[in-house]
């Protein structure tokens, strides 16, 4: 049996995004306040959730009432 030529070799690393991520100046969902976001999904500011109300899954949004 001939040794297999195409052996495939697996990194176990995180692949790179597709396109390019820019941060974006976004109003924070709680205080309204504008901070930089650094991906679409980040919503809320660092201020707002270092505190104790949001740690404990007591904050909502306007939108949420």
């Amino acid at each position: 049996m001939a040794p297999c030529e195409d052996v495939v070799t697996h990194d176990h690393t995180k692949p790179e995004a597709e396109r390019h991520i820019e941060p974006k100046t976004r109003p924070c969902l709680v205080c309204k306040t504008p901070f930089q976001s650094e991906w679409s999904g980040e919503r809320v500011c660092r201020r707002c959730k270092s505190g104790k109300i949001w740690r404990s899954g007591g904050v909502t949004t306007q939108r949420g009432r």
